[in-house]
């Protein structure tokens, strides 16, 4: 049994297609095919179910491939820390998914780029199947970290025009909301989930008129009246200027950097999420809220 066909048969469990394997190893799909058989020759079993389109999982394969997965895995960490030991400049990749704070993570990036060029990021705002992150900032908790840390404990609002008819009342109640037309951000923006919390409370479901992108555009359709939402209280803090805030009580909100369990922790990884760390620190002590 070769790495290689350890490699071969791991990326066409991901793929489930020898040519995309080929064409990204540089080899001729026969390569592939023929590793794969060997592969289940001496294994005694049969690793996939072929198509004409595509290959899938037998129920063999995918008992072997947990562990075909963890062996390359494994050896990948040993690399990445001998690698680290022997390389006196500080060099690798950081994988990033974050859903908040943006703008402090961005600028964190753009200080620890200027002192380690040597260092490469890449940074998603929407799931990715097929990376592997080693940091995730967000109010929603992964299924597989090591470590986690606090960086931020919010309250949430309704936030609208100052010139909608709610804008003058004290409080606000679930009666005075439940018809109101709302406007929301993506599937898994803090806005939509806590909207659906709250309706989901009376077996109710909230009126969306609209799903925007950004925090800019759900501004710009608040201040034009449009309709209502839900924000961070911190928002308030870059978006003030013609809407009106009113906390909604007994939700609070928690924002977490996690350390990914994906094994060898690289030492630029840890020393950014120092530097990260740091970042929010800096600005909480300023009292400088980010944009949500």
């Amino acid at each position: 049994m070769e790495l290689l066909q350890l490699k071969y048969f791991c990326q066409s469990a991901q793929t489930q297609n020898f040519s995309i394997v080929a064409e990204k190893n540089f080899v001729p799909v026969s390569s592939i095919s023929q590793s794969i058989k060997r592969l289940e020759k001496e294994l005694g079993v049969s690793l996939f179910f072929r198509t004409a389109n595509k290959v899938l999982l037998s129920e063999e394969g995918k008992v072997f491939y947990n562990y075909a997965k963890k062996a390359l895995d494994s050896l990948q960490n040993g690399k990445d820390c001998v690698k680290d030991f022997s390389n006196d400049k500080l060099t690798g990749q950081i994988r990033i998914f974050c859903t908040i704070k943006k703008q402090v993570v961005n600028s964190a990036i753009f200080k620890f780029s200027k002192k380690y060029p040597g260092v490469n990021f890449t940074i998603r705002h929407s799931p990715d199947d097929n990376c592997d992150f080693d940091l995730i900032i967000s109010t929603r908790e992964p299924c597989n970290y090591k470590q986690k840390y606090l960086i931020e404990t919010d309250s949430v609002s309704f936030v609208m025009s100052d010139k909608h008819p709610l804008a003058n009342k004290p409080t606000l109640t679930f009666e005075d909301v439940k018809n109101e037309r709302f406007i929301v951000g993506s599937k898994d923006s803090i806005s939509q989930n806590y909207l659906n919390r709250i309706f989901a409370q009376t077996n109710a479901t909230p009126n969306i008129v609209a799903m925007v992108d950004t925090p800019q555009d759900l501004r710009t359709f608040l201040v034009n009246n449009f309709g209502i939402s839900l924000c961070l209280s911190s928002w308030k803090d870059n978006y003030n200027n013609g809407l009106i805030y009113k906390p909604i009580e007994n939700i609070a909100v928690k924002s977490y950097i996690y350390l990914i369990n994906n094994g060898y922790t690289s030492r630029a990884t840890q020393m950014f999420l120092d530097s990260l760390l740091s970042e929010f620190n800096y600005i909480t002590d300023n009292n400088h809220a980010p944009q949500p």
